[in-house]
């Protein structure tokens, strides 16, 4: 399931994957990687505002 879980993320890629799937598995094994952290979700959502920002307001400004 956890191969599984690695191969969904990086299905698209031709070259391979960034890294190998040893280096990702201890993460999925991990309880707390499917928790919610409230710090990582505001900064995730920071990051997405600002490049929804930069899209919006410099990209598509003509």
């Amino acid at each position: 399931m956890h191969y599984g879980l690695f191969v969904s993320y990086f299905q698209h890629l031709i070259a391979g994957p960034v890294l190998h799937h040893a280096q990702m598995m201890p993460q999925f094994r991990d309880a707390a990687t499917y928790r919610f952290n409230s710090g990582n979700f505001s900064a995730g959502l920071a990051i997405f505002a600002l490049g929804m920002f930069k899209k919006v307001v410099l990209a598509d400004a003509q």
